[in-house]
């Protein structure tokens, strides 16, 4: 067993899983209420998913609590990967994801000024910014910087495993790496029309990642931890 590249997850970690799991899925799942309930004017394919909870946007509620749910599950998925990946670059990506986590909660409190991505807002930005829209956007900046940085150092943390799986598993999250640097390129400059489709595909990715190195079950075949009967520990290599 390779001791060295894998560590027993007692049943908090485990816990932590369900928890990183539970935010992320709340998160999309309110995001896709919240934009069925705002009014047409709304488009979800060129306006940012920080307008569903703006200061002018049908029922923010919704939106400020998927935030919430958001900022959990990262922090859930950092413990988890703190936990099981016993290198440095895990550690780094696991302090990297806890910033994101405690940036995406402020964000979601710190309540746009409008909510559309349209000439329009722009001007009222322009115009000046209330001290709340100000905190978003700064906010805005550590939650998306740490977590594209993250998934870097979790690629580099995975490879470095004895896992059967490393490789695949390494690729797959280098891969998603790079292209989140891409799609953010590509969101700030709105360098398409459906820059809000772009900024829900970047912001799906970035908790995704962290998530699927927490949460998969990435053990040795034969490990010993994972045959034996059920102690209350878990063996998992991410």
């Amino acid at each position: 067993m390779h001791t060295n590249s894998v560590a027993p997850i007692h049943r908090p970690f485990a816990s932590a899983r369900a928890v990183a799991v539970a935010g992320f899925v709340g998160f999309v799942g309110l995001v896709l209420l919240a934009t069925v309930l705002q009014p047409d004017s709304y488009d979800w394919t060129r306006d940012y998913i920080s307008g569903l909870a703006a200061m002018d946007a049908t029922f923010p509620a919704v939106m400020v609590a998927g935030f919430q749910f958001a900022a959990i599950g990262v922090l859930a998925a950092a413990a988890v990967v703190f936990r099981v990946l016993p290198r440095l670059s895990a550690r780094i990506a696991a302090v990297l994801m806890t910033v994101a986590g405690a940036a995406l909660s402020v964000a979601g409190f710190a309540r746009f000024d409008c909510s559309r991505n349209d000439a329009a807002c722009r001007a009222q930005v322009e115009a000046g910014m209330s001290w709340h829209s100000q905190l978003h956007g700064r906010a805005a900046l550590f939650v998306f910087l740490p977590l594209i940085l993250a998934g870097v150092f979790l690629a580099v943390a995975v490879l470095r495993t004895r896992s059967p799986h490393r490789v695949g598993l390494g690729v797959a999250t280098a891969l998603l790496a790079v292209a989140n640097f891409a799609l953010t390129f590509a969101v700030e400059e709105q360098a398409t029309g459906v820059t809000g489709l772009l900024q829900r595909v970047l912001i799906f990715t970035l908790l995704g990642l962290p998530l699927m190195v927490a949460v998969g079950r990435w053990q040795f075949p034969g490990d010993a931890a994972s045959a034996a009967p059920d102690t209350g520990r878990e063996t998992a290599l991410v």
